[in-house]
């Protein structure tokens, strides 16, 4: 099948693959900044523009952050994995892709031995034959007989003047088959090689969705213990003031609250942290008590396919490349070949050949020498060519006829399967620009509500805003960051599933994509 090259970017990186999306949440606002109005950026971060204040007494609230590991404990050791690993493990263990892969020695084994038509059967053996009694000859006359013989040598029966009927070196071979049979399981193979890699590309999603799943828990759980330090901050403000006289401790017990349900959802992002550990292990057919980790960098967007072309362009890129369509266009080669192979079976002999030789020898009453003469060296080569017509013809038309009958079967489902691909692929382009738009608010999102938790954060110490107000800032920073985080990963799961209905595999992602990495992406806000 002929493949137009696909139109992708040729930078290979190695971005998301490893990425943990952990405290990276301020390299997308980092990015967006970069690239607007200076009178537009965000100051500088908190801890540059204030003062510090007075270390807060022993006594002052302090809420308990766990560590990883406390809220959901577990036994196993840690792994990190980052996403070609993951890859390659299910590349090599995934049971359902090794089954695609024996179907695939399976055709081409039969495949061969239908190539093996024209060779030869090879037959040795012995024959002893004793005869009394009535015996009628070729004239009609009736006579009685004793007779014995014995043949050794290649090939195995015969009596008197016949040829071996089992032949030391026998061909049978129907032209139609012989001819065709090959060229119809050769497709076969074809089929089932882009069905192992339609199944592969399918597993290997799958393992991606996986991977994303694990990374979002991770950052999700970096990203609530980032909040519930914002929300200690605010605590300590109004313990200091409460201090001095100045404010109230129930402005500080409001904000130790605030971060407790930050608490919560975090341990919540830890428990779904071990579930997404458990799930890509068993993708992995790893041992689930292992807890997998991603390694941490930044916050990144990938770029696997150029969103500016045309839609068009890209259905025609996944009718090309989709490996079910491989299988399908190779079924319908194999219904042509089919249609032949029974259009040709009357007009096609039977072939047989057959060639023996061995030693015979025997006696019997008209014998003058009984009771056994000599065994005597001896060769026979048979060739039959025959023409057969089933059910007097009837039986081949209707051979034809359900031959066809499959062809046109084939020939429907792969109309249906096109227009299945070219909706899978307009629904996931339209995905991964949506996807990619969101990514742009969630970033300026994000840079607002930081810009907002700055600036009241700053009224506070100067006991200019009151605490509730840093609070609702806290909670708008919080949602900010894990739409971000949500975002991001709705990018990235876009993209792939994108690539994947272009007819790519996923693994290639890594050879030919150029990931769009923010600068300073490593940064926490």
């Amino acid at each position: 099948m002929h493949r137009e090259p696909m139109n992708l970017p040729a930078k290979s990186t190695t971005w998301l693959l490893s990425a943990s999306l952990a405290l990276g949440l301020g390299g997308g606002a980092a990015w967006l900044r970069a690239n607007e109005p200076p009178a537009e950026r965000l100051p500088a971060a908190t801890s540059e523009l204030l003062e510090p204040l007075p270390p807060t007494s022993a006594d002052a609230p302090k809420i308990q952050v766990p560590e990883m590991g406390q809220t959901v404990p577990y036994e196993g050791d840690v792994q990190q994995i980052d996403l070609e690993a993951a890859w390659r493990l299910a590349g090599v263990q995934n049971p359902t892709i090794n089954i695609a892969r024996l179907a695939i020695a399976e055709a081409a084994a039969v495949q061969r031995k239908a190539a093996l038509i024209w060779f030869p059967n090879l037959n040795a053996g012995a024959m002893s034959h004793n005869h009394v009694g009535a015996l009628i000859a070729s004239g009609g006359q009736i006579r009685q007989l004793t007779e014995q013989s014995l043949y050794v040598g290649g090939g195995a029966r015969t009596l008197a003047a016949e040829s071996n009927a089992i032949p030391a070196v026998q061909l049978i071979a129907p032209l139609a088959d012989a001819i065709y049979e090959p060229l119809a399981l050769r497709q076969e193979t074809i089929g089932r090689r882009f069905d192992a890699q339609a199944t592969g590309n399918d597993i290997l999603l799958d393992t991606t969705d996986d991977y994303l799943e694990l990374l979002e828990a991770e950052a999700q759980w970096q990203a609530y213990r980032r909040s519930v330090a914002d929300a200690q901050m605010v605590v300590d403000v109004c313990v200091n003031y409460a201090k001095v006289g100045e404010g109230r401790m129930g402005d500080a017990h409001r904000a130790e609250a605030e971060g407790y349900l930050l608490l919560a959802e975090m341990q919540r992002a830890e428990e779904r942290l071990a579930i997404a550990s458990a799930a890509l292990a068993h993708r992995l057919q790893l041992d689930p008590s292992i807890r997998l980790r991603p390694p941490s960098t930044g916050l990144q967007t990938i770029d696997l396919v150029d969103l500016n072309a045309p839609l068009e362009n890209l259905l025609n890129v996944a009718l090309q490349r989709r490996p079910e369509m491989g299988a399908l266009s190779a079924l319908v080669g194999e219904g042509n070949i089919r249609v032949r192979q029974e259009s040709m079976r009357p007009l096609l002999p039977l072939i047989q050949l057959g060639y023996s030789a061995g030693g015979f020898g025997g006696t019997g009453n008209f014998i003058a020498n009984p009771p056994f003469t000599a065994i005597y060296g001896r060769a026979d080569f048979d060739a039959m060519a025959v023409w057969t017509l089933q059910n007097a013809g009837a039986g081949n038309v209707a051979r034809i006829r359900g031959r066809r009958a499959e062809l046109s079967e084939s020939i429907y489902q792969r109309v249906r399967l096109q227009n299945s691909i070219r909706a899978e692929v307009t629904s996931a382009y339209s995905r991964a620009k949506s996807e990619r738009r969101q990514v742009g608010v969630a970033i300026r999102r994000l840079n607002q509500s930081q810009e907002g938790f700055d600036e009241d954060y700053r009224r506070l110490r100067a006991a200019e805003a009151l605490p509730i107000e840093v609070v609702n800032s806290v909670r708008r920073l919080v949602a900010a960051r894990q739409s971000l985080i949500a975002e991001f990963l709705g990018d990235n799961r876009a993209q792939f599933a994108l690539f994947v209905a272009l007819g790519q595999p996923p693994f290639q992602a890594a050879r030919g994509a150029e990931g769009l990495v923010h600068p300073a992406a490593d940064k926490a806000p």
